[in-house]
């Protein structure tokens, strides 16, 4: 009897751990296939922390991005097809900081589109769980309130018949547009069924309206503002030996941001951290932390005066720099010595590439 008793509890014992397994692999092949749904996945970032820089011409924003992370190496891991753009993204105007996210099951970008090599997206309405979103902070806000944008629905409000193709990459390629007080970002639409995506439609996306529209408030184009502002992203570009201070001083400029890299928290003499106390706490703290510039992007004697808060007063940045000769005001090489003589005969260039591209897309 005794015997019975042991055989029928390892007999439901064995039972028990085999309806757990089954419940196991039905629940990890659901998993599978709901996450193997979507191809293309983009992180999501959280401001943690901020701090504003003298009057509001800067911020420091520290970003936490671990749970969006967590849900997309999860996914990972159960379907290793899924693409995973892993590069936090963020872009600031003079007043607006914004991110996107998104998780669709076809490929949301013009990069490589004539490749033939992703299946793009073909509808203005989400399916099944995908989404696409922007999430815009006010920085003249109290509390640097945030809103969220969703791309399809507003694609649908603009036009029902176009279809999202590319938001500026969110990244320093493009970047957002001023035009009187008013930040734009650029966006490219393509038609229902042009299935090869050759005839691109470029508008804007008013950020404090929260609206495509095709001019800003002054009646410019994308095209029309594209060539200047690429310029000016490109002030303090080709200058060696100033890239070697900024890194000598563990600073790293990106034409809208300002990163401080590992080593920085050890520069306690720098006008950061005497001036701007706060902010230079906030930069020590982690290794997500980002200085963007909030005042006029096209003053170079600005974005100077930002770069030299991660230096020592009275620190010398321009001392025998070479200003190329295609960098100079007269066309000729100059060996300078400070900021005044910087200003005299440095310009940017435009590369010739970026000049046909803007001249193409005007003659589409």
């Amino acid at each position: 009897m005794k015997q019975i008793i042991q055989n029928k509890r390892l007999r439901n014992l064995v039972i028990s751990i085999l309806l757990l397994i089954g419940l196991f692999v039905a629940y990890r092949a659901y998993k599978v296939h709901e996450v193997s749904q979507y191809k293309y996945w983009q992180v999501k970032g959280e401001i943690k922390s901020y701090q504003f820089i003298k009057d509001k011409q800067g911020i420091v924003v520290q970003w936490d991005y671990e749970k969006s992370e967590k849900e997309i190496k999860e996914a990972k891991d159960l379907a290793n097809d899924v693409i995973v753009d892993r590069d936090f993204h963020s872009i600031v105007g003079e007043r607006f900081i914004i991110t996107q996210d998104y998780r669709l099951k076809s490929f949301p970008r013009r990069m490589n589109a004539s490749s033939g090599q992703s299946k793009f997206l073909s509808t203005n309405i989400p399916e099944n769980g995908e989404y696409w979103n922007i999430d815009v902070y006010d920085t003249k806000s109290k509390n640097l309130e945030k809103k969220t944008y969703d791309i399809f629905k507003l694609t649908r409000e603009y036009n029902k018949d176009y279809i999202p193709f590319d938001m500026a990459e969110i990244s320093t390629v493009t970047g957002i547009y001023t035009d009187q007080g008013h930040d734009y970002l650029p966006v490219v639409f393509v038609k229902k069924g042009d299935k090869k995506k050759k005839k691109p439609i470029f508008a804007l996306l008013d950020l404090e309206k929260g609206k495509f529209v095709e001019k800003t408030v002054s009646g410019k184009t994308d095209i029309d503002i594209e060539y200047p502002y690429q310029e000016f992203k490109l002030q303090l570009y080709n200058l060696p030996a100033l890239d070697d201070k900024l890194e000598a001083n563990n600073i790293s400029y990106m034409g809208e941001y300002i990163f401080f890299t590992k080593g920085f928290d050890k520069t306690a003499s720098s006008l950061l951290a005497k001036k701007e106390p706060k902010a230079y706490e906030l930069i020590k703290s982690g290794e997500h932390n980002i200085f963007y510039l909030l005042g006029d992007k096209r003053d170079i004697s600005y974005k100077i005066q930002m770069i030299k808060l991660g230096f020592p007063e009275g620190s010398n940045i321009f001392k025998d720099v070479t200003i190329p000769a295609e960098n100079s005001q007269d066309g000729k090489e100059h060996v300078i010595q400070n900021e005044e003589e910087f200003l005299r005969y440095y310009k940017a260039k435009i590369s010739e590439d970026f000049l046909k591209f803007v001249q193409e897309r005007k003659t589409k």
